[in-house]
């Protein structure tokens, strides 16, 4: 186009649109008979593109892969932190550690060689499996049965917090929260176990201000061990065993003995109590111990909730604690808790005959809700029956 400057603006022309033949019809037409139109992904100079619904996706990084993966996005988020909120950036930081921690462990506690106790509730949990009826059996290898590297990520997902995983997975299983409710109940004389199944799987519980008390008091607690026994306390997710998958635990800690491999269970309770009794005085008064022993009853759901812990995780006590927020931080009170085995095994034994002979049929029922759940004592009724 060529500019001119002109002399008088009275020379331009006055010129409508539409003065204007239409070319473009006639232009386009003459280019389509002479030239094909061509996609430009097509021509050669172009490169060659993948679409993201037909690229192949690698089934698993390398351990060396993730831990350097890891490593760069830790830098990455410290390298902006002056840009942006420190806390946020630290917090991510945590949650990538704790997943990487949660991945080791478990993996680590999956390849350790079974304990006696726990190989024969495997064997006993197997033949109840295989004698379920097939809707039933169907129900339980599609929605409860987990494989190794599902468990692993299981650990992970919930030791980042990640809330939808955590109540999914949580979702029917006996964790240590629920499993000495339900074991003791299994000694009613007038059971009531639709109304049973559904207070403790369907609980509208949300926490309250005793929950939140102890949901701050925990790293406190942690740091306070810490540093009275100069060992790391180690967190992990949801641990869950392929050999059990109906069964959960949720660790406060895993101590690691001085070769770093996990030795040791810790649990703590940041009881009511603690606000104002100091650490060397929490046994004697806790509802939860024996006063006159100063040690955790063994009838209490604390005691079943650890048991269970050892069990699955194959340790052989548990450091549990009881939380003071008056004392300084090198007084801490806490009682070693051997593996029982006769009790653990009586009560998880009783506890798998309850899942596989109500909670699982509750559990299908509940989900297919085309039949009634029989709670009768005879175990042939326990199984829906279908028209």
């Amino acid at each position: 186009m060529h500019l001119n400057k002109l002399n008088n603006e009275n020379e331009l022309k006055d010129m409508s649109c539409t003065d204007l033949a239409q070319q473009w019809g006639k232009l386009k037409k003459a280019v389509q008979n002479d030239y094909e139109a061509v996609p430009i992904t097509e021509f050669c100079h172009f490169p060659k593109y993948t679409s993201v619904y037909s690229r192949s996706h690698v089934d698993a990084i390398a351990d060396s892969q993730s831990e350097r993966f890891t490593k760069r996005i830790i830098q990455s988020a410290r390298s902006v932190a002056s840009s942006q909120n420190c806390q946020d950036i630290d917090e991510a930081a945590e949650s990538l550690r704790n997943s990487e921690f949660a991945r080791e462990l478990t993996t680590i506690l999956l390849d350790r060689e079974l304990t006696p106790c726990l190989k024969r509730l495997i064997m006993k949990a197997e033949a109840k499996s295989q004698c379920l009826r097939k809707e039933l059996y169907e129900f339980y290898e599609l929605n409860v049965k987990r494989d190794k590297d599902r468990c692993i990520f299981i650990a992970q997902g919930t030791a980042t917090q990640s809330e939808e995983l955590w109540h999914t997975e949580r979702c029917g299983k006996v964790t240590g929260s629920k499993i000495y409710e339900l074991y003791t109940y299994i000694s009613n004389k007038k059971p009531n176990w639709e109304k049973k199944l559904d207070a403790v799987f369907n609980s509208k519980f949300k926490g309250d201000v005793y929950t939140m008390y102890g949901i701050e008091c925990e790293p406190i607690a942690r740091e306070k061990y810490a540093t009275a026994n100069g060992l790391p306390v180690l967190q992990n997710g949801l641990f869950v065993r392929p050999e059990l998958p109906f069964l959960g635990y949720s660790a406060d800690g895993i101590i690691p003995d001085e070769s770093g491999e996990p030795h040791h269970l810790w649990e703590v309770k940041s009881l009511e109590v603690g606000k104002t009794t100091p650490a060397k005085d929490l046994f004697k008064v806790a509802n939860c111990c024996n006063n006159k022993t100063e040690s955790l009853k063994r009838k209490h759901k604390y005691y079943g909730q650890i048991q269970l812990g050892m069990l699955l995780m194959g340790f052989d006590s548990c450091d549990f604690m009881l939380h003071s927020s008056v004392d300084d931080d090198d007084d801490v009170a806490v009682e070693e808790v051997a593996f029982d085995e006769e009790f653990t095994f009586k009560m998880v034994s009783d506890i798998i005959d309850l899942y596989f002979d109500k909670i699982l049929p509750w559990l299908f029922l509940n989900k297919n809700g085309n039949c009634e759940l029989n709670v009768s004592d005879d175990q042939s009724n326990y199984l829906p029956s279908f028209n």
